[in-house]
């Protein structure tokens, strides 16, 4: 895994940070609506694109691309944009495929999350 500076980006930390008075509990906070709430949609676009649902598999791509631009992940966004792409192309083996490395992403970005909670 790459450390947490490679997976996300410091200077979108750095701005979540003087949003408050008090940026270490405004990135915490950040971190934590972001892991109670990523997990499902990635769940959600995983479950469309097992059963098909091309649309459903899009619309939680790009829910969850926003999730992880707000928290400042370097890969994630581009790759959900590529299976929104995927999707306008209806092009649902390249969705799965895609899918397996944005698995690896998303875990690689939790724990970066976790570790920079934690430093918090």
């Amino acid at each position: 895994m790459q450390q947490p500076a490679g997976i996300v980006d410091q200077d979108a930390i750095a701005a979540i940070r003087k949003l408050s008075a008090d940026g270490d509990a405004m990135v915490n906070r950040v971190i934590d609506i972001f892991m109670s709430s990523s997990p499902a949609l990635k769940n959600e676009m995983q479950t469309a694109m097992a059963e098909g649902d091309i649309m459903a598999a899009s619309r939680h791509a790009h829910a969850l691309k926003s999730a992880c631009h707000n928290v400042g992940s370097m890969e994630l966004p581009a790759m959900l944009g590529d299976i929104e792409t995927l999707a306008k192309a209806s092009d649902l083996g390249g969705m799965r495929a895609a899918a397996k490395e944005i698995e690896r992403a998303f875990n690689d970005l939790t724990l970066a999350l976790n570790t920079l909670s934690a430093r918090g």
